[in-house]
């Protein structure tokens, strides 16, 4: 993984970033053959997940990017060639970082960006580790980095380790249906309580009152299920 000094901020947000976009920050790091094969990998990846990879944009310029691969095109002599990728999880080709005082913070918001743009096109990013933090390597990060930005070590293979994007939930669509869905269920409930002289208070603590409120356990174990944002103290 190469280093730059540089200074960045703590609050940052990545950007995507096309195939053309990425060949031009790779610029002459890449021998003519391997640019003619880093292109298609890279225009692969675009045309499988929307986009190539992601960069952070510091005062001075581009200040980090990560670049993906998909399973068809992983290059030959890549660490993830070995074993391989499933055809819906993305790869991690290549991640060039700023500094090594920020590298984590930077790590982290190009995962979050990464999440975002690839939730819906596949289930996982997985990336092949170093053997240590010393081996690290801009296609092999180091595994203490790649644990500290959001990845879990796979049983198999060997050194692998994944970003489980199922197991991000966003402020988005996703969330707001998780956290909706037990509240429009309880309008339904107390409806019904209602029409049967019953009242239903919502805070802290949810309160069954009315004529029919006495021996509701059942109400109350469901209200308990229903609403487990609320609270965990249902008063009978």
């Amino acid at each position: 993984m190469v280093r730059r000094q540089s200074v960045i901020p703590r609050t940052l947000s990545a950007a995507p970033l096309s195939a053309q976009d990425a060949l031009a920050l790779l610029g002459s790091t890449l021998g003519e053959d391997d640019r003619a094969g880093m292109e298609a990998t890279l225009t692969a990846a675009e045309r499988t997940f929307g986009l190539a990879g992601v960069k952070v944009d510091e005062a001075s310029g581009v200040g980090a990017f990560l670049l993906l691969t998909d399973g068809m095109h992983v290059p030959a002599k890549h660490p993830l060639a070995h074993s391989g990728l499933d055809p819906d999880v993305a790869g991690l080709l290549k991640v060039e970082m700023v500094s090594h005082h920020h590298d984590v913070v930077v790590g982290k918001a190009m995962m979050v960006r990464l999440a975002e743009a690839l939730r819906e096109r596949c289930r996982a990013v997985e990336a092949q580790a170093a053997p240590t933090a010393k081996l690290a390597t801009a296609s092999s990060p180091s595994p203490l980095w790649l644990s500290k930005i959001g990845f879990r070590p796979t049983v198999f293979p060997q050194r692998r380790f994944r970003y489980d994007l199922s197991s991000t939930v966003p402020w988005t669509k996703r969330g707001v249906e998780w956290i909706a869905g037990p509240l429009i269920r309880l309008r339904a409930v107390t409806a019904a309580r209602v029409a049967k002289d019953e009242t239903i208070s919502v805070g802290p603590t949810v309160r069954v009152t009315g004529p029919a409120a006495e021996g509701r356990r059942g109400l109350a174990a469901r209200l308990r299920r229903l609403l487990p944002l609320v609270g965990d103290k249902v008063v009978r």
